[in-house]
């Protein structure tokens, strides 16, 4: 379908909808056109998935719809609600229909966006006519489509009775840290904070009501106290309440290089920052962009922003002496036989982001991390997790944090022909199970002072299970030494902290199919202690081994006991096609890796806290 013009409201109309809360009064919304909103053949008890469509019959109890409180659009008669496909990011030209269920997700959320173009929260893409026309004819559907804010088409708002719509101002005149803070403290849940200014400011602020934020297209400058206890680790904002949205808005921690965090999701015993929503923001100069304390929150929706000057943009890891919150027995063992248990954390969203430094500055340590095997437990004061964790990691070991069909898409730096380049991992996670890794550019890039460095573009690792990392394009541009350990994507066990890799924490169900490899490092695809590794469809062909005599994969087993042979329960299992490799591989017989041990007696091969 050819179509290039985009839905967005009219200068004429915009005093109606911008800077607008929600209102459960009954409405039309008309187009610009003077056609409104309709279940297609009119009915006042539609069934579920029956289309929206513009209509010239706009006087009918059939064409009232309200904003329910959370945010979704509901048709009045019926009590369904506007769904875009069930998909929280749509593909383009996704119908619009009604449907049971009203604000459990953002995928059923809308808001207004600077402009007024009526947004779906969870992609941040906006609702458009089909085929894109000023004027369409009656019955013409409505579809979602990535682009907003242009003043080609327009929406209003009419209360019954077809007067204009009016409805409550969002609170405004916030144009301090100490207003702001003010605002958050007399809000009611679902209110909308617009900030009328930016400014400059140490304390944090601490949201702890289910708002949504608006900063207007403002920026904050954030500086952290020069005194206090942990004063280097003040964030800009603390989300302590679920429910939250921060839209719109830049925040800038003015140093890369101290120990700030811009943003952090305050998931401890007392507090919850679940179902948060982080869109159309720009994070900058910052250690660290968006983190999180205590358990990894549930419902996240990382859509649209920039990461830029970060050491970490997005770094969200698990303290395990949390990890009794949400846990459910999976049916499912390790490869020693122990159960393991899931960690439920409902949708994850990271997507359409950018992640970039500035000419001249050292490239990012970490682009995306979700680390949910860290055993860290002092987090309830300064952040980051102290080694001492052997208890944690003993009691918690066998609970994996596992999302519902997570996803973590098009990712890129800049421009989207530029990498997410990142000196350790652009994108990384660690026992998490069901997220898919797709349509991503990263890149892993040289630091010349480590001898061992050892970094991947894409790293999977410690018991994560059923991850999928497709259509990818993965560089790596990080030769410096041949003893460097360097690849595209690795799947590991846990070896952190000094433990040793073995299978007892493999990551089982990894499918990487195809991806396209470019530069030279180790290796394309280094695998250790895996189970049900595919590997199918990618193409390596400019893509070679920095290292003479290993190949484009390098997969191993280990030897779990320690008796110097690999036994049949220590080989690791493969399945997949490998006609597009094109170089060499160790692979073994069909079904099996019987390629060498891992040899632990080159430091090259270790994690830099296994090195001696």
């Amino acid at each position: 379908m050819m179509y290039t013009q985009k839905l967005c409201l009219a200068a004429a109309t915009f005093s109606l909808l911008s800077s607008l809360s929600f209102s459960t009064a009954a409405q039309t919304i008309n187009h610009s056109s003077g056609l409104c909103l309709s279940p297609e053949g009119g009915s006042t008890s539609p069934a579920n998935g029956t289309k929206l469509v513009l209509s010239n019959n706009c006087s009918t109890a059939a064409a009232q719809f309200s904003w329910s409180s959370g945010g979704s659009i509901k048709h009045v008669a019926s009590n369904k609600c506007v769904h875009s496909g069930g998909a929280n990011i749509p593909e383009n030209g996704t119908a619009l229909v009604l449907w049971d269920g009203c604000d459990f997700t953002d995928r059923v959320r809308f808001e207004r966006s600077a402009a007024g173009s009526i947004k779906q929260v969870s992609s941040a893409m906006c609702v458009h006519p089909v085929g894109g026309s000023a004027n369409p004819a009656s019955g013409t559907g409505l579809v979602m489509w990535q682009g907003c804010d242009e003043n080609r088409l327009a929406f209003n708002v009419q209360n019954s009775g077809s007067q204009p719509g009016t409805q409550p101002p969002a609170t405004g005149g916030i144009n301090s840290r100490a207003a702001l803070v003010a605002a958050i403290a007399n809000a009611s849940a679902g209110d909308v904070l617009t900030l009328s200014s930016g400014f400059s400011y140490q304390q944090s602020i601490v949201v702890d009501k289910a708002v949504v934020i608006d900063g207007n297209g403002k920026q904050l400058n954030h500086s952290v106290p020069s005194s206090g206890a942990y004063a280097e680790f003040t964030p800009a904002f603390i989300i302590a309440a679920n429910n939250v949205v921060l839209r719109n808005l830049t925040v800038d921690g003015g140093n890369r290089y101290g120990s700030n965090t811009l943003i952090e999701l305050n998931n401890k015993a007392s507090t919850r920052s679940n179902n948060f929503s982080l869109v159309s923001v720009t994070l900058k100069n910052a250690t660290a962009g968006l983190r999180n304390q205590g358990v990894i929150p549930s419902n996240l929706y990382i859509v649209s922003n920039t990461f830029q000057n970060m050491n970490k943009g997005i770094d969200l890891t698990r303290d395990a002496s949390l990890s009794y919150f949400n846990k459910v027995a999976t049916g499912l063992y390790d490869t020693a036989g122990s159960p393991l248990y899931y960690q439920q954390a409902g949708s994850l969203t990271i997507s359409q982001n950018r992640f970039f430094v500035d000419n001249g500055q050292q490239a990012m340590q970490v682009g995306v991390q979700i680390d949910a095997g860290n055993d860290g437990f002092n987090a309830y004061e300064a952040p980051g997790f102290p080694n001492n964790t052997a208890a944690y990691r003993g009691a918690n070991n066998y609970i994996i944090t596992k999302f519902n069909n997570g996803v973590i898409s098009k990712n890129t730096g800049r421009t989207a022909s530029d990498a997410v380049r990142a000196t350790e991992f652009p994108i990384a996670v660690a026992k998490v199970a069901d997220v898919r890794i797709e349509n991503n550019f990263v890149e892993t890039v040289g630091v010349s002072s480590d001898m061992y460095d050892f970094s991947s573009a894409i790293n999977v690792e410690h018991m994560s299970r059923d991850v999928i990392i497709q259509n990818n394009d993965i560089a790596v541009n990080r030769v410096v030494n041949g003893d460097q350990n360097n690849q595209a994507i690795s799947i590991l066990p846990f070896q952190d902290h000094g433990a040793n890799a073995n299978s007892t924490d493999a990551s089982v169900g990894i499918s990487i199919l195809f991806n396209r490899f470019y530069g030279s490092g180790r290796s394309g695809v280094f695998a250790l202690a895996f189970r049900s590794l595919e590997i199918d469809g990618n193409d390596f062909a400019s893509f070679s081994s920095s290292r003479q005599g290993l190949a484009t994969l390098n997969l191993y087993n280990t030897d779990d006991n320690g008796n110097g042979a690999l036994d049949q329960g220590e080989r690791s299992t493969l399945r997949g096609s490998f006609v597009n490799i094109a170089a060499s591989s160790n692979l073994g017989a069909s079904g099996l890796v019987e390629a060498t041990l891992f040899d632990t007696s080159d430091p090259s091969d270790l994690p830099p806290d296994q090195r001696h």
